[in-house]
């Protein structure tokens, strides 16, 4: 073997070795990348008053709540059910919910407007089908499966807040930790010294 012909061998070696060790550190990194439990909740009547006919608005305390989370670094996200008609796929489904709530959000200056940019589109799961909506089990799996897709096969915990007790139930039956919102007014939400020791 000619000297240019080691030399390549070596450096082809020593470059495999290298990316075999960038991807076990990148594996390790993704394996223990849960650091937090994740929050999904149902929107209607849980983080906003949605009741027929009325103005919507926050319900007392949810903003703050959400923000609170985001920053102490929880990964949030939603689980609603809205009407198949709205749309073929769950980005128009998403942007007929925004426009449906902007429209009927409350006029009053006091109360803070709806605020999307705490929830990524990408993790507001809306049902394809109208047999699909809570407390069906597929919402749950899905949000689930994103969980897994972007933490890996931590056995990240998982919460549901809701404000009904069966889609609570259908979402401990799936594997998260559920809540049932505003059962307690002193204490509407779980409080978050609780989500952080439940890791």
């Amino acid at each position: 073997m000619n000297s240019r012909n080691r030399v390549v061998l070596i450096s082809a070696s020593v470059l495999g070795v290298l990316m075999s060790l960038f991807i076990q550190n990148r594996v390790t990194t993704r394996a223990t990348a849960c650091t937090k439990p994740w929050v999904f909740f149902d929107l209607g009547n849980t983080l906003i008053a949605s009741d027929p006919g009325v103005e919507m608005k926050y319900i007392p305390g949810a903003h703050e709540y959400v923000k609170q989370l985001k920053r102490r670094g929880f990964r949030i996200g939603m689980i609603t059910n809205v009407p198949e008609k709205w749309g073929p796929s769950s980005k128009e489904k998403v942007r007929k919910l925004k426009k449906t709530l902007m429209e009927s959000w409350s006029r009053d200056p006091a109360q803070d407007p709806m605020d999307w940019s705490d929830f990524a589109d990408a993790l507001i799961f809306t049902p394809p089908r109208d047999e699909y909506r809570k407390p069906a089990p597929y919402l749950f799996k899905a949000a689930l499966s994103q969980v897994i897709l972007e933490e890996g096969e931590t056995h990240c915990k998982v919460f549901f807040e809701g404000e009904d007790p069966k889609e609570v139930a259908a979402a401990v039956a799936e594997g998260m930790v559920g809540y049932v919102v505003n059962q307690d007014p002193a204490i509407p939400f779980l409080p978050i010294e609780q989500l952080e020791v439940r890791k």
